[in-house]
């Protein structure tokens, strides 16, 4: 596979004010600037950079796979001698159905979310190799190559009633099981807890030599990409700008410390939130053949004023659940949750949500930002709503967070499909954060960001915290980012509590 010299804009139409109907502007917007690399069958290449330099615009650009917006304006892309970009449609389709594979980063972008889990395998799976490949049995073992435990009630399940991390393994089992000749892998562990991350790519590095396919391993994990990638470039504006031994890449890692006491005039022994004994219970599988699945049992948990509490555990322990209660988005189905000191129910919980008391920072951003309205709408939303300040006013405030957050304010008037993955994660940090809540849940904020950006927003997370305090509920995979923002912590496994302490 070769890409040499590519340049890609992006042309997005602005409505120009007072301009005759139907004329508008035509901003572009350079991706990548003659971006040019190779990867020899077999090999397994790291591309690593900035949010925002390139990264998953060139991959994606592999198999042609960019937004309609996208414009290929100089360079060539080949794969198995066969030119990507004067290939045919029907050239294409088979090009990706034979010689490439895909893992994204956020796993809802790859699984239907009207079809079983098994469905959308079999259908993957047999477009390649037969109906022998998307037998049950197939499916089930892949499944659980994966890790996946109890892989029948996962292929019986819907996208939407598995955590962001078993989502992921199941694009990663469709990925692999059609065997592609070449992989393309952007941020694949992303949603996966640190225990599960390196025995997941052994397992890839693994097939890869399996099969002999070669890789194009996309991630901000710099220890991750030296132990797994034989070469690893770095990107920046656009450009592979260094190429480097995966053996030689200084994988140093930054260690934080724990946060200090909290500078604000709170009162830190005022609990703002609570979980008395909570147990929430789900309804999973066919309607021929409902379970009962137990994802949080006899939970409790206090978060003060002023304070943050770490929330780590494997994939599918119950972490973004507990979140949810703590939200009052998910009613649990015995105990109770408090916010203080009230039950958080039906009525009072839309409330406090409309009021700006409670906020929250998902996991995959693109659950938070509209994908038809510019960002400064997005961000400036709940000032809407709560009708504070004037359009001007609004305005203001939002450039104003967007600078807090690391972005420039111009990029408010750009819609969420044109910024990169971290860029929109830090907008979605900017809209929970621009009401001054008294509570946020922090669910994976920064799995999406390059290292040197993520110490950004945890250092933005502990100074506003400071300044403001609120209470905050972090739940993460990664312990030191964990370790950086909490003074305590508890550990989920099987839905309950096994460890509660402060951080130290």
């Amino acid at each position: 596979m070769r890409v040499d010299g590519l340049v890609v804009t992006y042309v997005t139409e602005w409505a120009t004010e007072g301009a005759v109907d139907g004329l508008k502007d035509a901003t572009a917007v350079r991706a990548l600037d003659g971006a040019s690399l190779h990867i020899a069958a077999g090999e397994r290449v790291g591309l690593v950079g900035a949010s925002g330099s390139g990264k998953s615009t060139l991959g994606m650009a592999l198999g042609r796979l960019l937004a309609a917006n996208a414009r290929y304006e100089q360079g060539r892309i080949q794969v198995d001698g066969q030119d990507v970009l004067s290939a045919t449609p029907a050239t294409l389709r088979q090009l990706r159905r034979e010689r490439l594979g895909c893992i994204f980063q956020n796993p809802m972008s790859a699984l239907d979310p009207t079809l079983r889990i098994g469905r959308q395998m079999a259908l993957a799976l047999g477009a390649k190799g037969g109906p022998s490949a998307g037998s049950a049995e197939n499916i089930a073992r892949w499944l659980s190559r994966v890790g996946l435990p109890d892989p029948a009630r996962v292929a019986a399940s819907f996208p939407h009633e598995l955590s962001g991390g078993m989502a992921q393994r199941v694009a990663i089992a469709m990925a692999l099981a059609r065997r592609p000749a070449l992989l393309i892998a952007d941020e694949p562990t992303a949603s996966l807890d640190a225990a599960a991350k390196g025995p997941l790519l052994d397992l890839l590095d693994g097939l890869l030599r399996e099969t002999g396919a070669a890789l194009l391993l996309i991630s901000h994990d710099l220890r991750l990409v030296a132990q797994h990638c034989d070469r690893v470039l770095v990107m920046a504006d656009g450009r592979v700008v260094e190429s480097s031994r995966g053996d030689a890449v200084n994988t140093l890692t930054h260690h934080l410390d724990a946060p200090a006491a909290v500078r604000a005039a709170v009162d830190a022994t005022r609990t703002v939130v609570e979980l008395r004994q909570v147990g929430v219970t789900y309804r999973q599988g066919p309607p021929w053949r409902r379970r009962a699945v137990a994802a949080l049992q006899g939970v409790n948990l206090r978060i003060e004023a002023g304070q943050t509490l770490g929330l780590v555990g494997a994939s599918g322990s119950g972490k973004t659940t507990l979140g949810r209660v703590a939200l009052g988005l998910l009613a649990p189905t015995q105990g109770a949750a408090l916010f203080d000191g009230q039950p958080l129910n039906a009525q009072a919980s839309p409330r406090l949500r409309r009021s700006g008391a409670l906020a929250a920072v998902f996991q995959h951003p693109e659950w938070a930002l509209n994908p038809r309205l510019r960002c400064s709408t997005s961000v400036a939303e709940p000032l809407h709503i709560q009708g504070r300040g004037s359009a001007a006013e609004r305005a203001a405030a939002v450039a104003a967070m967007l600078e807090q957050v690391g972005l420039s304010p111009d990029l408010a008037q750009r819609y969420p499909g044109e910024l990169s993955g971290g860029q929109r994660q830090r907008m979605a940090i900017a809209r929970a954060l621009i009401t001054r809540p008294r509570f946020i849940v922090f669910d994976e904020a920064v799995s999406a960001l390059d290292v040197a950006v993520r110490g950004q927003i945890l250092t933005l997370i502990r100074r506003l915290q400071g300044e403001f305090g609120f209470a905050a509920l972090f739940i993460s995979h990664d312990l030191a980012a964990t370790r950086a923002v909490s003074q305590r912590i508890a550990v989920l496994l099987d839905g309950q509590v096994v460890e509660d302490a402060p951080t130290r």
